[in-house]
């Protein structure tokens, strides 16, 4: 290949190997001789100072409506805020008084006035002034009279005014009310001390009228320059404040004619009259329920147990606390275990947790008289279990159990309706004890379900009946959505008609549920109802069950009772039927000695001869 030859002087034209040292070395001279020359100049202080405030003073922030300047925009915003803000107002610029801003042009400060903002600071604005025009007008009038032409006369009326809050009033019947309303309910009086409505003194005054009627003379009113009225004690802001806590409910303390009516004999001259060949018999029931059942001295006992525990649950929460059961249904015999049932105020938690928290109260308050541990019972129905160390009673608390108030609310009338029902039911309780059928563990008959028989069969078994049915009669009172807290315990109004002696009764008890299938009572078919006072049908009671899904199973039991208030079976244990068999040899071999016994025919006789048969 040809290369060119201009190229090649090209390129040796354009530098020079050679030259190379000389160019460097004239360099060198150039840069040297700069140096000397900057050396013997002079240095201009002054010089660089005023080119530096030359500088510093075109860098400053400058007012546009006067010669201010300053060195930051923060410094001009505050200038201008509070040397112009004036001017700006009074030459009726763009300006919001209400919202205290400024905006840029017209368009922007009509945009604003006509906004959301500025329609919300106007508001807010009229209301604060109205409240205080209404705060001075209420200060200025507090001690104001007011004159009223009337009838060509000067009347002079004068504002009531409230020495507690300030308040005036138009009269002095407002002023009471004002006072109930506002102060009543928040500063509690001490006991004994009725209300005292603040006030100036009125002339005339009308004559007392309520509680205060035959005292002499009428409260004085406070006067405006009276001293403070008395404030509450210290006390009402400890924990528990007894002036804040609700009344005991229900009182213990109201129990006592209960338990003096309960704890009452039986006359047996009384009871023996008319008794004819009954006459051995009737005296060893009045005499048995005499001796067994609950004394005086017992009954005071239990209510002062039941005081005390509701003391030590009150310390810590606001709770309704009752008895029920034997204790006050007048069934109960002496020795009987104390039953309770609380209600507590508060949040919605199980029953179990509530018997935790009660059982920690029992132990912190009640170990002086509480005999050994408390037990707590995880049942269906959970249950504390404790023993009282002086009276050696029983006690099972349960949780929120209305209807064994209601219960034995309707038994205690049941027995104060009259005198032949309790040493009835006592009696046909220690025979089913003795022949083994009074244990609803082992599936008999419970100590209730006897209870119940007895009373069906005063209704709907003797005529005339010995007992009303009181639902049926009194419905206002008996029903399942009473209040327990109001439920009167009081005998009610009936009388009956029945003249048969209590000895007379107890035999026709074992031939009205022992004549079965051919008697008056089929336990297959028929239902002992205490709600209506007559035999129901089963298979009616089934299909209610089944309608309100309340298990219909129950009905198939050996032997059918109905519960008064929520309509299940009571006698629901008594589901085998061996255990069946039993009851019934019972029911049967007593009978045959009640129909075949003589005059001198006591108690002793309807003894079982052999020891009852355990399965």
């Amino acid at each position: 290949m040809k290369r060119s030859t201009d190229a090649v002087i090209d390129l040796t034209e354009g530098s020079s190997f050679e030259d190379e040292p000389e160019t460097k070395k004239k360099k060198k001279e150039d840069v040297k001789g700069t140096k000397e020359k900057e050396t013997n100049e002079s240095i201009d202080l002054t010089k660089d100072d005023e080119e530096v405030a030359t500088s510093s003073k075109a860098e400053m922030e400058r007012c546009r409506e006067c010669e201010f300047s300053c060195r930051s925009y923060q410094e001009l915003r505050g200038h201008m805020y509070t040397s112009h803000r004036e001017e700006e107002k009074a030459t009726g610029s763009w300006w919001c008084e209400a919202c205290q801003v400024k905006s840029l042009n017209e368009r922007n400060h009509k945009e604003h006035m006509e906004g959301i903002k500025h329609a919300k600071r106007l508001k807010d604005t009229a209301k604060a002034a109205k409240d205080k025009d209404k705060d001075k007008n209420k200060a200025s009038g507090s001690n104001e009279k007011v004159v009223k032409q009337k009838n060509g006369e000067n009347k002079v009326l004068q504002k009531w005014k409230c020495s507690l809050c300030g308040d005036t009033r138009a009269s002095k019947g407002l002023l009471e009310e004002h006072y109930q309303k506002r102060h009543m309910q928040r500063m509690p009086r001490p006991p004994g001390q009725g209300p005292a409505p603040p006030g100036a003194n009125a002339s005339p005054e009308p004559p007392p009228t309520g509680p205060w009627a035959g005292s002499g003379a009428a409260p004085r009113l406070p006067q405006l320059g009276d001293a403070a009225p008395d404030l509450p004690s210290a006390d009402v802001f400890s924990h528990p404040s007894p002036a804040f806590r609700q009344r005991l409910c229900p009182d213990p303390a109201l129990f006592q004619p209960v338990a003096a009516m309960l704890a009452r004999p039986v006359n047996l001259q009384f009871a023996t009259q008319g008794a004819g060949r009954w006459t051995k018999l009737t005296e060893d029931m009045v005499n048995l329920f005499n001796s067994r059942q609950q004394r005086t001295d017992t009954m005071e006992q239990k209510i002062a147990l039941w005081t005390e525990i509701y003391r030590a649950v009150r310390t810590d929460m606001d709770a309704g606390l009752f008895v029920f059961g034997s204790t006050f249904n007048g069934f109960g015999a002496e020795g009987c275990d104390i039953d309770m049932c609380l209600f507590p105020q508060g949040p919605a938690v199980s029953d179990k947790q509530w018997l935790t928290r009660v059982r920690s109260l029992l132990q912190r308050h009640c170990s002086h008289f509480i005999k050994g541990r408390i037990e707590l019972i995880s049942a269906k129905v959970p249950i504390l279990k404790f023993y009282d160390r002086a009276g050696g009673l029983e006690v099972d608390l349960s949780v929120n159990n209305p209807t064994s108030i209601r219960n034995t609310h309707l038994l205690f009338c049941y027995s104060q309706a009259d005198y032949r029902v309790r040493p009835l039911v006592l009696a046909v309780k220690l025979w089913a004890k003795e022949h083994g059928i009074n244990e609803a563990r082992f599936q008999t008959l419970s100590s209730y379900s006897l209870t119940l028989m007895v009373l069906h069969y005063l209704q709907s078994g003797v005529f005339p009946p010995v007992l009303p049915c009181l639902q049926e009669e009194l419905p206002q009172v008996f029903h399942s959505n009473s209040t327990i807290t109001s439920l009167p315990y009081e005998p009610p109004p009936w009388s009956s008609r029945n003249r048969q002696c209590l000895g007379e009764l107890f035999c026709g008890f074992f031939t009205y549920y022992g004549s079965a299938p051919r008697g008056p009572f089929d336990p297959r078919t028929d239902v002992a109802s205490v709600r209506r006072g007559q035999v129901l049908d089963q298979r009616d009671c089934e299909e209610f069950a089944r309608a309100r899904k309340l298990n219909p199973g129950q009905w198939s039991a050996r032997i059918l009772l109905e519960e008064p208030f929520d309509r299940t079976n009571a006698a629901r244990a008594v589901c085998s039927d061996q255990k069946w068999e039993l009851i019934l040899e019972a029911f049967l071999a007593t009978r045959e000695v009640a129909e075949h016994g003589d005059q001198h025919m006591g108690l002793d006789a309807f003894r079982p001869r052999r020891p009852p048969r355990r399965f």
